[in-house]
């Protein structure tokens, strides 16, 4: 995922330890990852992830597990990594969530399948884009790819340009999917083929939930709005 102490990342962690007997384990990658050369942070994904897969198949050596069990999740840089361990990994891995890919020296310019991540790393891949064209992906590499308030910042409630600087739209990826992992209201999103139509109310058939209870049989673009904070999902807009 990221560096281990990362407040969402907690969340997270102890979200999934609530809703049930899982086993969760964090990366603390952070010597690489915070670097202040960024083309550096970058392509040590490659790195971290391929130690990442090691340890995956060690664990399922030892005990027996299949990538049917497992689900990874990363964020910025993170989902890389993830891509990473999907690709480098022996096992097939079940499910890989992308909570606002990086795009800078991955989607621009735009790399290859093999070296970012792609919904070739998984049986499934789902991505949240908060932060589109800037800190995050801007196009669709998942199987479900899901466009909170258009994708694109600034997201609601990131105002002013200290919000800007900080990143708060590229993080809102995070604050989503730990919410929705033991919400009462869903993250209702709908399938559409841009944001504009989805605004207009073209599109308001066959809704998906966004975030941890997300179907695996869906593909394609959806669409939602969010609160601008905590409770941030919505639910059934139509």
């Amino acid at each position: 995922m990221s560096a281990e102490n990362v407040d969402w990342l907690q969340r997270i962690k102890d979200e999934l330890l609530i809703k049930s007997d899982f086993n969760v384990i964090t990366i603390d990658w952070s010597e690489l990852s915070k670097n202040p050369i960024y083309p550096w942070s970058a392509f040590s994904t490659r790195y971290v992830g391929k130690k990442t897969a090691k340890l995956l198949d060690a664990i399922a050596r030892t005990y027996g597990t299949d990538g049917k069990s497992i689900h990874l999740i990363g964020h910025s840089l993170g989902s890389h990594v993830m891509g990473y361990t999907g690709l480098f990994s022996n096992l097939r891995i079940n499910r890989i969530t992308g909570l606002d890919p990086a795009r800078p020296l991955f989607e621009l310019p735009l790399m290859p399948p093999n070296c970012r991540l792609d919904k070739s790393d998984a049986e499934f891949v789902d991505i949240i884009h908060t932060c589109a064209g800037i800190y995050g992906y801007a196009k669709s590499h998942g199987h479900a790819d899901f466009y909170a308030n258009s994708g694109r910042p600034k997201q609601p409630g990131c105002e002013g340009v200290q919000s800007a600087i900080e990143g708060c739209s590229h993080g809102r990826s995070n604050l989503f999917f730990g919410e929705s992992i033991d919400s009462k209201i869903p993250f209702t999103s709908y399938p559409c083929e841009s944001w504009d139509k989805f605004e207009n109310g073209e599109c308001k058939e066959n809704p998906a939930n966004m975030g941890y209870p997300v179907s695996t049989d869906i593909r394609g673009d959806y669409y939602l709005h969010t609160n601008s904070e905590p409770e941030f999902a919505r639910g059934d807009e139509f």
